[in-house]
């Protein structure tokens, strides 16, 4: 009895409770970002059990998550990947036909796999949920968080070893994405290191110039300047270099 009450208490959220969230989430900038993600999780925690603050939480925890390079911040990926995999499936396993939940969990999983290392993570399973989950959010919404399905699809078959790598499929999807989103910079980096795996370094370069000298979308992308300081350094490698190798 006890533990119905304490579990309807959690779900109860007050009112405007998500709108102050959503104002708070709209006004991120580089310099505020992370600040802006643990208010946000320090507001939506006592309310986890509901749809709403389920899958913003796992949103929130997914950029924190980011704070370092890909290739860096094992244990701390690790760490928020796994929890930011807990709030999205609870938003999934309350609304399932929802995009939220199914694209806050491909990108929670593909950050906990960072974490462990990609092929720990394969042998956990990691590609089956990436894929199953990702797949919803395209079925359901592929434009959602600015078409990041489309990078997600595209970093996935970058980062899989050998024989799964299809840098074919990666150069594919990223490529429609940097269509769809011409001011995001995550997608400049993505698509230059896929080309620096296909070994088109000249064409690589001339991506992350494009990449540079494009005008962010700081409401879109409030991580841009992370972005543009890792096409600066792969235009010191002369693109021939993946970052994880400068």
């Amino acid at each position: 009895m006890i533990g119905w009450v304490l579990s309807g208490l959690l779900a109860a959220s007050p009112a405007g409770l998500l709108t102050e969230v959503d104002a708070l989430w709209a006004g991120r900038t580089p310099a505020n970002r992370n600040a802006v993600a643990q208010k946000v999780i320090d507001k939506l925690k006592p309310h986890r059990a509901e749809f709403g603050p389920a899958w913003r939480l796992a949103r929130a925890y997914c950029w924190l998550s980011e704070r370092k390079s890909y290739y860096t911040d094992g244990a701390y990926k690790r760490r928020l990947g796994k929890k930011a995999m807990a709030h999205a499936m609870a938003a999934i396993k309350a609304k399932p036909k929802r995009v939220e939940g199914h694209y806050y969990y491909a990108w929670a999983v593909g950050q906990w796999s960072l974490g462990i290392s990609i092929v720990k993570a394969l042998w956990q399973g990691a590609e089956g949920k990436l894929r199953r989950s990702m797949a919803k959010a395209q079925k359901l919404d592929r434009s959602f968080d600015y078409f990041g399905v489309l990078r997600m699809w595209g970093r996935l078959f970058h980062a899989l070893p050998w024989p799964k790598y299809d840098g074919a499929k990666a150069l594919k999807f990223l490529r429609e994405a940097n269509r769809h989103t011409p001011r995001n910079l995550r997608g400049y980096v993505y698509l230059a290191e896929s080309l620096i795996s296909e070994g088109k370094n000249g064409r690589a370069c001339e991506v992350v110039g494009k990449g540079l000298n494009t005008k962010p979308s700081t409401p879109d992308e409030p991580d841009w300047d992370f972005w543009q300081v890792e096409l600066r350094r792969l235009k010191g490698g002369n693109c021939k270099k993946l970052l994880e190798d400068l």
